[in-house]
């Protein structure tokens, strides 16, 4: 049953620890906290931190009572008084992060109260991308989504690479970053020219560091066209997986190459009857059963057989 009370009869310092005390003997949080704000309103700050600073069971109490009112600043003051500033450059840096449009003060503080040296080197990276953000910007956004931004905003592989160097971006993050926001783009004719280069025989060589297959397969899950994907596969040297992908993908230039090469006139007869007609691959496998190098090549395959 709820009854009134008043602590104001509490008036000297000596009163007002003993009603501490007997609040913390009571093991009541309620009691607990409720004494703590009565004292917090009642005694200088500087005796105030030196009472929590006695009794941690107080200050816990008054800590979480902070963080559930979100008083930021006297609980980050509070947490470095009892000594826990892991605690309070954690704290600032949670709430930091609720708001990219006031963050950078809070973050900036967390810098300074790092001791640990790994601790200070994310904060400063994280300050400087903040740095870097619109300043409409509502939500944080990573160094991939600054890099794609700034590629679709000025197209400039120079910039997006030194954006990338500044925040450790690996090199298979930037071309895939790049490469997903080409696609994105449509612009199938800079991917090409981006990572695909002449070598001195005038033959394609790719100038990417991920994988052929793995490139192929983000090319066709973004919408590229089958003929940049074709010119992509053409790289893959191991034939089983250039057509196992192919024919995943409808390539179906390679997929005739494929019989071409191993004199399967049938198997191109029956796959060409599969294609649709008047298209550009139809039109493409029935150029090479008619030619003259081709029919010789079958016919005196056939014959061997």
């Amino acid at each position: 049953m709820s009854c009134t009370y008043t602590l104001e009869s509490f008036q000297s310092l000596e009163e007002k620890i003993m009603l501490l005390q007997e609040a913390l003997y009571t093991e009541d949080g309620n009691a607990i906290l409720t004494v703590v704000i009565f004292l917090t309103n009642t005694l200088k700050k500087s005796i105030f931190h030196r009472i929590l600073r006695d009794n941690p069971v107080a200050a816990s109490h008054y800590v979480h009572y902070l963080y559930s009112k979100q008083c930021i600043n006297e609980l980050v003051d509070t947490l470095e008084m009892l000594g826990r500033t892991k605690d309070a450059m954690m704290m600032l840096f949670k709430f930091g992060c609720r708001n990219p449009q006031n963050c950078l003060q809070r973050f900036n503080v967390c810098a300074n109260l790092a001791d640990d040296q790994y601790d200070k080197q994310i904060i400063s990276q994280l300050i400087n991308l903040v740095g870097k953000y619109d300043m409409k910007c509502t939500q944080f956004a990573s160094v991939v989504t600054l890099v794609s931004d700034k590629c679709k905003e000025h197209q400039n592989i120079n910039s997006c690479r030194m954006l990338a160097n500044e925040f450790n971006l690996s090199s298979k993050q930037l071309e895939a970053t790049l490469l997903i926001t080409f696609c994105q783009l449509q612009n199938w004719l800079h991917v090409d020219d981006m990572f695909v280069n002449k070598n001195w025989l005038g033959k394609d060589k790719l100038a990417l560091s991920l994988p052929i297959g793995e490139t192929v397969k983000l090319l066709h899950h973004n919408g590229a066209p089958s003929s940049s994907l074709t010119r992509y596969l053409k790289l893959i040297k191991d034939s089983d997986e250039r057509l196992e992908l192919a024919k995943k993908f409808n390539c179906h230039h390679i997929i005739i190459d494929d019989f071409s090469s191993k004199k399967d006139r049938r198997g191109l007869l029956v796959y060409k009857s599969m294609l649709q007609k008047q298209t550009e691959s139809y039109f493409y496998a029935d150029t090479i059963l008619k030619s003259p190098v081709s029919i010789n090549y079958f016919i005196s395959h056939d014959f061997q057989y």
